[in-house]
């Protein structure tokens, strides 16, 4: 075997080398692009949630400060946020305490729509707490589902 033969050997080997490392870097670079485009998808359900819940607090606020619609009592059976009367369903807790809730999808009947589900507790003390859990969607079966919450006391 002469000098010549060896020597293209040898780049062969090396060529066959760098290809390799080349691969393994365009590897990892293709899987963190795809962790990073699954986080900034994940970021905006997020939102989506966030602003779900912050917009069932404004709704459950509207409705407690200016309509009195969750009083000890009350008789009131609805409430309209995002353009949809939501019917109320209120829960006696024992000794004069009552929670009201309920729930309202931002686009009417769309499954994939953020969803907010509130709950207002009225306590005889004159205290109130008003939780709100916003989604992203409300389909039980997306594993991408994101909940978010909110609470207010005065």
């Amino acid at each position: 075997m002469n000098y010549e033969s060896r020597k293209k050997g040898f780049v062969s080997l090396f060529a066959l080398l760098l290809a390799n490392i080349f691969l393994v870097i365009g590897v990892s670079v293709f899987s963190v692009s795809l962790k990073e485009l699954s986080l900034s998808t994940g970021g905006g359900g997020s939102m989506l949630a966030f602003f779900a819940a912050d917009g069932g607090i404004e709704c459950a606020l509207y409705w407690d400060l200016r309509q009195d619609a969750f009083a000890i009592g009350a008789q009131s059976s609805a409430v309209n946020c995002a353009g949809q009367d939501n019917a109320i369903t209120t829960v006696d807790l024992g000794g004069g305490n009552e929670r009201s809730d309920f729930n309202f999808h931002f686009t009417q009947g769309d499954i994939n729509s953020p969803f907010v589900k509130v709950e207002v507790t009225k306590k005889t003390d004159g205290s109130t707490v008003i939780k709100s859990y916003g989604r992203n969607n409300n389909d039980p079966n997306n594993r991408r589902r994101v909940e978010r919450a909110w609470k207010v006391s005065y």
